[in-house]
């Protein structure tokens, strides 16, 4: 939907703008999980929307590639450092108060920008630089993905027959 919302202006423009279309895009829909299903709560932040569900919190962030490092923001440093994600080396259980933290990472795809390319959900360190587990939601998912993909105009299976015309004054041999 970006892809075509932003066709209206420039080339340069739109791929510029699509980012932020989409960025505003799933904000929205974020928002709308939580009247969707019991349990969640979805909260516009300032900058994110962040979805709570029991015991994790989990806000997004678009990244060209999936192996790109995570983006900073004042927020996820905080939600980071705040989280108990020495999880997997914790030899007590996590606090009654504390949550685990992930970042729902998701980027286009490169050679067909009106689809997604990847979506995974991480849960890095609380500096935000090393991914201590991560969830490939694509490939859990394929069949859903794909499902879900739009088709585009192009089979990429399919070669087309091109044949030049004659010219109106040639006749043909």
């Amino acid at each position: 939907m970006a892809y075509e919302h932003c066709s209206r202006f420039h080339d340069e423009e739109a791929r510029d703008f699509r980012g932020f279309y989409r960025w505003i895009q799933l904000r929205d829909e974020w928002r709308g999980l939580s009247g969707r299903f019991a349990g969640i709560e979805a909260s516009a932040e300032q900058y994110h929307t962040l979805l709570k569900a029991g015991r994790m919190k989990l806000t997004a962030c678009s990244l060209r590639q999936v192996t790109d490092p995570i983006k900073f923001a004042n927020y996820r440093q905080d939600y980071a450092l705040e989280s108990n994600l020495n999880l997997f080396a914790l030899e007590q259980p996590l606090p009654d108060d504390g949550y685990i933290y992930g970042i729902f990472i998701h980027g286009v795809d490169p050679l067909e920008p009106r689809q997604p390319g990847f979506g995974r959900v991480v849960f890095p360190t609380r500096d935000l630089q090393t991914r201590l587990h991560e969830i490939d939601l694509f490939g859990r998912f394929e069949d859903l993905v794909l499902s879900l993909k739009t088709p585009t105009s192009i089979d990429p299976q399919i070669t087309p027959s091109i044949r030049l015309r004659p010219k109106k004054d040639q006749k043909q041999k």
